[in-house]
């Protein structure tokens, strides 16, 4: 992995850029600490980029688990990138441009939708997780109960 840190801006952001599946599933599965450099070092222009491709990705149901994850890692990671996006441009005449800060905005919108729809779905994994666990402990102890039930039983032998 030590390859992909040496100029790893550079070497993100031409992954976002060309959406480099090779690169970018290799990052998902880096260290979060190896990520989170990656990530603070990115300029701020390619931060809304990456989560763009990410949540593509997301979409596409590719590795889903890790994406998600980065997702929200890079979201704490880079908040002050999504403060500065929340600026309105508007010129000397006091009309709204249409800037980039809107097409973040809606960018943004996008992501969030997305991993709005993941949290739920999250939440039923984990539910059902639950139940299967409570399921399997519950067939497990009647398993036990019964064992015990047979050990116990006396033998009756014909006289």
């Amino acid at each position: 992995m030590s390859g992909m840190q040496a100029g790893h801006s550079t070497a993100l952001e031409q992954a976002v850029i060309s959406k480099n599946r090779d690169f970018l599933y290799t990052f998902l599965e880096l260290q979060e600490e190896t990520k989170e450099k990656m990530v603070r070092s990115l300029p701020d222009r390619s931060i809304i980029p990456l989560l763009e491709v990410l949540t593509e990705m997301f979409e596409n149901k590719e590795m889903r688990y890790e994406v998600i994850l980065t997702i929200r890692m890079v979201i704490s990671w880079r908040r002050d990138v999504f403060k500065s996006v929340a600026m309105e441009v508007v010129s000397k005449d006091g009309e709204k441009e249409v800037s980039e800060h809107t097409e973040r905005i809606n960018s943004l919108k996008r992501i969030l939708i997305s991993i709005s729809k993941e949290k739920v779905d999250l939440n039923k994994i984990y539910e059902l997780k639950g139940r299967l666990s409570y399921i399997r402990d519950s067939l497990e102890e009647r398993a036990e109960e019964r064992t015990e039930e047979k050990e116990n039983v006396p033998v009756c032998r014909e006289q």
